[in-house]
């Protein structure tokens, strides 16, 4: 376990009160630039999340956008979850490593947050097709990471696939598509995010564009276009920060 979960470095420090934000939808325009990633092995998923909750102002600080929660329900070990943010840039996303490691505010953090996870690990990825559906404050995601010897053939497919899917009845369906940043991954590497409101509108999706005639062609391109998938999990998401 240590790939995608789209998403997102999750560094906490923090120099304001630490309270916790009113939730409000997810805005579709946070939700671009870069995204951070951290895995976590969770005991105790409602302590865990009121954690990071109580404490969501700490995101402020290091300029995010937005910050959520995703736990595993297919695909992953017991507890597997993971917390990401969104940046507007690398630069931005790059420098809250330096807060992580100089914030003693930071550093008290983590350490309250040991009884409840084990750390796996953490990445960035560039946003290449971004989130461009409803707002929401939960939502479910189907996420996979596929090996595509032409990345931008991949990436068009994906685009006509979304279009298509839309035009059916599912207009609340974004498929996001990411690339890893300084991960120890090569370019051909793209971690791929279908995005619905709930797990159940996910799985109608799912079921529509692998089963009906509508869908057919521009699955097969996408399909066609990928030599592998090496990692397919589904998560359950909700909103922990909203900045916007």
């Amino acid at each position: 376990m240590n790939k995608f979960k789209l998403l997102l470095a999750f560094v906490f420090s923090v120099t304001v009160s630490l309270k916790t934000v009113a939730q409000e939808p997810v805005n579709p325009a946070a939700l671009g630039g870069v995204m951070g990633t951290t895995d976590v092995v969770v005991s105790d998923i409602p302590g865990y999340v009121a954690a990071l909750k109580e404490n969501s102002q700490l995101f402020a600080v290091l300029n995010t956008n937005l910050a959520g929660f995703c736990q595993a329900v297919s695909g992953g070990v017991p507890g597997e979850s993971l917390v990401f943010n969104f940046s507007n840039s690398l630069e931005t996303a790059l420098a809250s490593y330096d807060t992580q490691l100089n914030d003693p505010a930071f550093a008290s953090f983590v350490a309250n947050l040991e009884p409840f996870r084990e750390l796996v690990g953490s990445r960035q990825a560039q946003v290449i097709r971004p989130y461009t559906g409803p707002a929401v404050t939960t939502w479910a995601t189907r996420n996979l990471y596929v090996r595509a010897e032409n990345p931008q053939a991949y990436i068009d497919a994906v685009g006509a696939l979304e279009s298509t899917a839309r035009a059916n009845g599912f207009a609340d369906l974004t498929l996001m598509v990411q690339q890893e940043v300084g991960s120890g991954n090569t370019s051909d590497l793209l971690a791929v995010i279908a995005v619905s409101p709930s797990l159940a509108r996910l799985g109608a999706a799912l079921d529509a564009i692998t089963g009906e005639g509508w869908a057919q062609d521009a699955f097969a391109s996408v399909q066609a276009a990928r030599s592998r998938i090496t990692e397919d999990k589904i998560y359950r998401c909700q909103q922990i920060y909203p900045a916007i």
